[in-house]
């Protein structure tokens, strides 16, 4: 298998917007999800190798959770991805803005 090459502009323009729509999920902060997108873009394209063990989508989300967990400073077994665990993360967007 090779690796892919995620530096290709055209696979930066479709990695970004289901990054974009994924990263929603995390926070409503605008700031925040967008240094989570592009936090993960760079280290996918610093070593596309940690790309290979998935599908390239699966492999972008769980890179993007381990992103999100570390930037927003929450335990990963906390995070929920329901309409409940979101509340959790929108008192704290209010100050990341």
């Amino acid at each position: 298998m090779t690796i892919p090459s995620i530096e290709k502009p055209i696979i930066q323009f479709q990695i970004r917007p289901l990054l974009n729509e994924r990263v929603k999920l995390y926070t409503h902060a605008t700031t925040t999800r967008q240094r989570i997108v592009e936090t993960t873009i760079m280290k996918a394209t610093s070593d596309p190798s940690i790309l290979l063990d998935d599908l390239i989508d699966e492999a972008l989300f769980r890179l993007m959770h381990e992103t999100a967990v570390q930037e927003l400073g929450i335990k990963d077994a906390e995070f929920q991805p329901a309409p409940a665990g979101n509340e959790l993360w929108r008192k704290q967007d209010r100050n990341c803005n």
